[in-house]
């Protein structure tokens, strides 16, 4: 992976961190020493969420709660 592409996989949570911060949304930006950046969010009147961007021939997000 390219230092351009491992940038992408950091940005790409952390916008998506300040929108839903903005819209209410408490979320924590996870940085495991190995692996890949994880975005966990807890809606107001929700269950955790835990977001990862993967390269699939593009940028995927994938979560699951």
């Amino acid at each position: 992976m390219t230092p351009s592409e491992q940038y992408e996989r950091f940005d790409h949570p952390v916008r998506t961190s300040r929108a839903l911060h903005a819209l209410g949304v408490c979320t924590v930006l996870v940085l495991p020493a190995t692996g890949q950046p994880v975005l966990e969010a807890r809606p107001p009147s929700g269950p955790l969420v835990r977001f990862t961007v993967v390269w699939r021939s593009g940028w995927v997000f994938t979560w699951r709660p």
